[in-house]
């Protein structure tokens, strides 16, 4: 949000959204032993995703007296990177 200013945040319903995991939901599993705390300590990770997939769902709040029109957010939005095509 430091891109854009005077955006507090946005909200999502989480029954809007979709959530996926790649390589069929893997899970990880790491241990260590922490020798300064004489304990084993576990952590299990695994990788998620997701989109909203109800069009016009989110609400965006923006600070008073700061909301933007069309096209200054279109400004505010970094411009993507296209890769080449080709050797």
């Amino acid at each position: 949000m430091e891109q854009i200013p005077h955006l507090l945040g946005v909200i999502v319903n989480l029954t809007d959204y979709t959530i996926g995991a790649d390589k069929g939901g893997e899970v990880n599993f790491f241990d260590d032993f922490d020798i300064d705390y004489n304990q084993l300590k576990y952590l299990y990770e695994s990788r998620l995703s997701g989109a909203l997939t109800k069009p016009k769902s989110a609400l965006v709040i923006w600070e008073v007296g700061h909301v933007p029109t069309v096209e200054s957010v279109e400004d505010m939005l970094p411009t993507p990177v296209v890769p080449p095509v080709g050797g």
